[in-house]
């Protein structure tokens, strides 16, 4: 089976394929919704599970289509086909890259076709028992409602509540898609305490949203149940948001990876976001994508903005590329033919480690735990990696959605996103994780020249076996020279224009970390959300 991540290139949670194919709907059902009332505390909360539905149309308007096979972005019209290959390398970088795309006259929508060619990707989770939530679950502090239970006059409680009520109205609904994974759960996290531009948040996911981080929660988040790949769906989910901050993605990695999901998920899924805020009337879309779509086999150091273009060829397959594709769907498109009233900005983040993290950090712990206590360095440790904490990137895009709702000329940019994370080699800053488990690294680092050969022979020959026999390798060639090679970027823009600056410094990130890294269950499968601990 093959291993799906939905979050970002940050935060990964595996989720397993499944063979059984969605039955196509000719009408749309309403987003499963449930209203969630948050505790402040991190306890499980007893919610019912809806499997979304996957229509997999095509949606078209007159005789336009925008066709997603071949890993080409094409517009179909009645005089004939325009194409552009998915990476169009210039030397001012990706902002400058075209593709035709044309939107309906009728309703200024993109059109997508899902490239599906085996049958629909399952990216709902499996569920035996429960309904969908035909509306939001209401109690009485809902409604501002306050029983009369002693005789007394409640009248100035209720009075305050209205007044309360009156307030939050004034604020913004902002979306955020793929909320219950590593990085979604922070950002809404930052929403809940930071955001005062903001009266109510919705989390559109595969899983019902569970408040897995410590806070008290004071604004009300509406969790619906569904799939960026279903396009119908999701432009129900979004009807009323003023703003979607769009973090749901799908990663695979592996000897075998899954192009074709990622290409669904991180791709067409956002050309169905894009299409739902236009149809919706949002006024602001913040897309996560990451630094690998500017990271090919040369080193990186300082990079911003402007030199960084498209590699020709990505270090990663499948995932850099997908991402990539989600960028140009935002960017390439005229803001004239989005409406003239969509913001758009992208977030290029970089690997995070933190709280959640399912992935980064906890990979490197459970292969010490695995190998007695050890882990093995593969390179001589002078490689620089740029890392950043997961509550700074979470804020970033707080920051790029509070600064494109005061200006709205900002639209239509690229941003890296960075912390102050100390620069360094990727085994040193994993060095005080394994020592708060009492674990260590090797004492003689493997070469990596040696290493990266034997495993691309290995990769050559496993390969030349899968027509009969897919054999997954537990490490893989590209790993190996992302990190034993010089990559950090420059967040200068960000800090400008977005006002970002992070809250959370090196020491007391690491703090929060180690917390977190010290107490994490490392038996747990990967498929089961890893929980914070108290």
């Amino acid at each position: 089976m093959t291993s799906l991540s939905y979050d970002t290139a940050v935060g990964l949670r595996t989720q397993k394929e499944e063979d059984d194919s969605q039955q196509e709907t000719q009408e749309t059902p309403e987003p499963a919704v449930l209203d969630v009332q948050s505790s402040g505390t991190t306890g499980d909360t007893s919610v019912g599970h809806f499997k979304c539905p996957f229509s997999d149309q095509t949606v078209e308007a007159d005789n336009q289509t925008l066709d997603l096979t071949q890993s080409k972005i094409s517009f179909h019209k009645g005089h004939g086909v325009k194409s552009v290959p998915p990476h169009t390398r210039t030397k001012s970088g990706p902002e400058n890259t075209a593709v035709a795309v044309a939107p309906s006259e009728e309703n200024s929508t993109l059109n997508v076709a899902p490239n599906v060619t085996n049958g629909a990707l399952n990216v709902a989770p499996n569920v035996t028992n429960g309904a969908p939530n035909e509306g939001p679950n209401v109690n009485n502090s809902d409604l501002g409602v306050t029983p009369n239970l002693d005789g007394k006059d409640h009248s100035a409680v209720a009075a305050t509540q209205d007044k309360k009520e009156a307030s939050e109205q004034d604020g913004d609904i902002v979306v955020v898609t793929g909320g219950c994974g590593f990085l979604g759960q922070h950002i809404v996290k930052m929403l809940q305490l930071r955001a005062t531009h903001v009266s109510e948040i919705w989390v559109y996911d595969v899983n019902p949203f569970q408040q897995k981080l410590e806070y008290q929660a004071t604004k009300k988040v509406k969790s619906i149940t569904g799939s960026v790949t279903d396009a119908r769906y999701v432009t129900h989910a979004l009807k009323g948001a003023k703003s979607v901050i769009h973090v749901a993605g799908c990663a695979s990695w592996g000897t075998f990876p899954d192009f074709e999901g990622m290409e669904r998920v991180n791709t067409t899924g956002t050309l169905n976001v894009l299409n739902a805020c236009l149809k919706n009337n949002v006024e602001r879309l913040i897309y996560c994508s990451t630094v690998d779509v500017a990271i090919g086999h040369q080193p990186i150091r300082g990079g911003d903005e402007t030199n960084t273009p498209v590699p020709d060829t990505f270090l990663f397959p499948g995932y850099p590329e997908t991402k990539y594709n989600g960028e140009r769907v935002l960017l390439a498109t005229p803001k004239d033919k989005r409406g003239g009233t969509l913001q758009t900005a992208v977030l290029r983040a970089n690997v995070c480690y933190g709280e959640l993290d399912s992935s980064y950090v906890i990979n490197a712990l459970k292969s010490a735990k695995q190998n007695n206590g050890v882990l093995y360095q593969v390179g001589d440790g002078s490689a620089m990696f740029q890392q950043a904490y997961v509550g700074n990137t979470a804020w970033a895009f707080v920051c790029a959605d509070l600064a494109m709702k005061n200006n709205p000329q900002l639209s239509d940019q690229i941003f890296y996103i960075p912390d102050n994370t100390p620069i360094q080699n990727s085994f040193n800053f994993i060095r005080p994780y394994l020592e708060a488990r009492g674990f260590r690294l090797a004492p003689r680092p493997l070469p990596y020249p040696l290493m990266h050969g034997a495993v691309s022979l290995a990769e050559l020959f496993v390969k030349g076996l899968s027509p009969l026999v897919r054999l997954s390798l537990p490490a893989q060639s590209h790993t190996l020279q992302y990190i034993n090679t010089d990559l950090y970027f420059c967040g200068n823009k960000a800090r400008k224009m977005l006002n970002f600056e992070p809250i959370f410094s090196p020491n007391e990130a690491r703090a929060q970390s180690l917390k977190y890294y010290t107490a994490v269950n490392l038996d747990e499968k990967p498929s089961q959300e890893l929980k914070p601990p108290k």
